[in-house]
């Protein structure tokens, strides 16, 4: 009722691969939820978004290298926990022929006693319609890649290539 917007996102994803021999056994989960409220104010010249965005996934399979991380037995558990979690704001600026946009995102990514935390990240941009179908766009924003669990902990032979396991890679 009052210009209010929660929007709530979530899904549950499953993969699993099933080998001969020596293929590749592994199954796949991950569970991820977002959450967003946005609010239109000052006779909606302004839009304000803030949001939770996180996910779990558990993996198990044959291809993570042994000495990894161990059962309670002291076997090779080739199974891994990964999670992320994070926390955004935006700020935008509608007026007649001019769009603002601010943002920030803060993120913290890990598997399993793996934890790693980013540095704020941000992003800006400016819309500017200069004539009737033209438009000038200006864009500024920062990112960062964290490397998968396969580039850091898969060791596999396929075809004559070998494959190994990178765990200083950051």
């Amino acid at each position: 009722k009052k210009g209010n917007r929660h929007i709530f996102n979530s899904r549950l994803y499953r993969k699993f691969r099933w080998g001969n021999g020596s293929d590749i056994n592994t199954v796949a989960n991950i569970a991820y939820g977002d959450y967003q409220f946005q609010r239109r104010f000052f006779k909606d010249m302004f839009t304000v978004t803030v949001g939770a965005t996180g996910s779990y996934g558990w993996v198990q399979s044959s291809i993570f290298v042994d000495s990894i991380q161990l059962d309670t037995t002291g076997n090779a558990a080739k199974y891994f926990q990964t999670y992320s979690a994070a926390a955004f704001a935006q700020l935008e600026f509608s007026w007649k022929w001019l769009n603002l946009m601010a943002g920030v995102r803060y993120e913290l990514n890990g598997a399993d006693s793996l934890v790693e935390g980013s540095i704020p990240v941000f992003r800006m941009g400016a819309n500017i319609k200069a004539a009737k179908a033209t438009f000038i766009r200006l864009s500024y924003g920062q990112s960062y890649r964290m490397p998968s669990l396969a580039e850091r902990f898969v060791k596999a032979e396929t075809g004559g290539i070998n494959i190994f396991p990178n765990f200083e890679l950051l």
